[in-house]
């Protein structure tokens, strides 16, 4: 077994984590890619996948002959659908032709069973999957992913031009620690009292039936048709005819306007239940205790403002081709950081469907569908250090979240509802401008040429910051975890992150 760095040992020794799923977090993984090693296999899982589901499935036209969306209609009302897609099937050209690099970090967790002498960016000590030296040649084995979802629960494989796999990726899967400490020995590990808690994994690798061998496509078809996605997707998004961008193009725009709606206080202190909103601009918005009221209103709010599909978008003018930069690499080996740049890439995206946007009749106006918890108070502490309102955060699948904030002459501070037990409402300006001064110190002891944001003045500036240390289960002084630059808007307020931080907004184009 390897030795653990010191380091490390406090994530090691939290009590409180919970096991799920039944075998080494590794081998479920390749259970699962296994069983989809080729393109055509994974053509014919979407396939069977999309002929049991019958008129329960429904497949996005938007991504004409390149992409496959196949979502799910919910089965209390099969007009709405859920937003994330079941399957996603797409072709690819030339996904094996390019490498963008590795990174390496160098003080990684050493694996349990690593051999004594190996080393992160050293070569995996298991053996890898041979290359099949048989296998198919027919008009599916073609470059590509195949995505399979259960709300936020992910994995997509990917597929060379010969339609092989050649990768994939997963979402977030149970404890980063464990993840890194024990990927072949253990099954996953969730920890309940981190913050924000550990997501679960995405169940299809949970299953106790997985075999690291793989599985035939039947089987597939199976553990797949098993998965609930309902349960982690709370919203809803009605499409009566295809539209540009389709469901996700859809929820995209109406998550915009209920959180521009919620900052704006256009939604009111008291809604709760069931939001709805149009969504073509997002002018019709109505609230109801329950989802059928709250449609009904929805459709009278439709009729009576007539909300118009977005204006198109002016076709942009040619512009000058990039100025062609070689590779740099800037290394610091004091602060164990490095930046590295390829030098110009150039991406084409693949064209999709030509769909022109519906006439904007009534029963043609696609909408989605949120449910409004009630707003909770604001913990006296923090109303005596000056936060006055409760903000309403929507997330990237529906969540719904709060923090409070106090308003300030040049922005705003924000404390996420899974801070507030953390934060010292009294203090928590000067730990931001604490925690502000030590990141310009790092950014400005940079070598030349590392990239610098604090070195011009933007219209605005948004900081997020941490108070909690997960290790240790204790509060910490608040740490920078993340900042944007450049003009501010509402539609970037993410709830899944800001409710378990501090935020600090500073406007300057106000």
């Amino acid at each position: 077994m390897a030795e653990l760095q010191d380091r490390y040992k406090p994530w090691a020794a939290r009590d409180g984590l919970i096991e799920v799923g039944h075998i080494p977090m590794m081998h479920a993984q390749k259970a699962v890619c296994r069983s989809l090693c080729t393109m055509d296999r994974a053509v014919s899982l979407f396939d069977r996948v999309v002929e049991h589901l019958s008129e329960r499935g429904w497949i996005d036209p938007e991504g004409g002959a390149t992409r496959r969306r196949l979502y799910l209609r919910t089965e209390e009302h099969p007009d709405w659908l859920l937003p994330v897609p079941l399957l996603e099937h797409a072709w690819i050209a030339g996904i094996g032709q390019m490498s963008l690099g590795t990174f390496v970090n160098s003080g990684a967790v050493n694996p349990e069973d690593a051999p004594e002498d190996w080393k992160p960016g050293d070569d995996p000590w298991w053996p890898e999957d041979e290359e099949p030296d048989i296998f198919p040649r027919n008009a599916n084995m073609h470059g590509g992913s195949l995505k399979i979802a259960e709300g936020t629960g992910h994995v997509e494989i990917k597929f060379d031009d010969r339609g092989l796999r050649s990768e994939s990726c997963w979402s977030a899967c149970g404890d980063t620690f464990w993840y890194a400490r024990a990927f072949n020995t253990r099954p996953w590990v969730i920890d309940p009292l981190a913050r924000p808690p550990t997501p679960m994994p995405f169940s299809l690798a949970c299953r106790p039936e997985l075999d690291v061998n793989g599985h035939s496509v039947d089987q597939m078809v199976e553990l797949v048709l098993a998965l609930k996605p309902e349960r982690l997707l709370p919203h809803r998004v009605l499409l009566p005819l295809p539209t540009p961008g389709g469901v996700e193009g859809a929820w995209l725009r109406a998550q915009w306007v209920l959180r521009e709606a919620a900052f704006d206080g256009r939604l009111a202190d008291d809604a709760e239940g069931w939001v709805v909103v149009d969504a073509f601009e997002g002018k019709a918005m109505a609230v109801g205790p329950d989802f059928a009221s709250a449609v009904a209103r929805w459709r009278d709010e439709v009729a009576r403002v007539r909300p118009r599909p977005p204006k198109p978008e002016k076709p942009q003018e040619q512009k000058e081709e990039a100025p062609e930069h070689e590779p740099q690499f800037v290394r610091d080996e004091e602060k164990k950081v490095a930046w590295a740049s390829t030098g110009t890439i150039r991406l084409e995206s693949p064209a999709l469907a030509d769909i022109g946007w519906p006439i904007p009749l009534p029963q043609f106006v696609p909408a989605a569908a949120v449910p409004l918890p009630p707003l909770p108070g604001i913990p006296d502490a923090f109303r005596r250090a000056g936060f006055t309102r409760v903000l309403r955060m929507f997330g990237e699948h529906g969540a719904v979240t709060h923090g409070v904030v106090r308003d300030q002459a040049d922005g705003f501070t924000l404390v996420g509802e899974g801070m507030l037990d953390v934060v010292d409402p009294a203090t928590v300006g000067e730990e931001i401008e604490a925690a502000m001064t030590a990141q310009r110190e790092w950014y400005a002891d940079m070598p030349e040429g590392f990239p610098n944001p604090f070195k011009e003045k933007q219209p605005s500036e948004t900081h997020i910051f941490k108070g909690w240390d997960d290790a240790r289960r204790c509060r910490e002084p608040l740490k920078h975890l993340g900042g944007s630059w450049g003009g501010f808007t509402a539609r970037n307020i993410n709830g899944d992150q800001w409710a378990w931080a501090v935020v600090r907004v500073w406007r300057r184009d106000q």
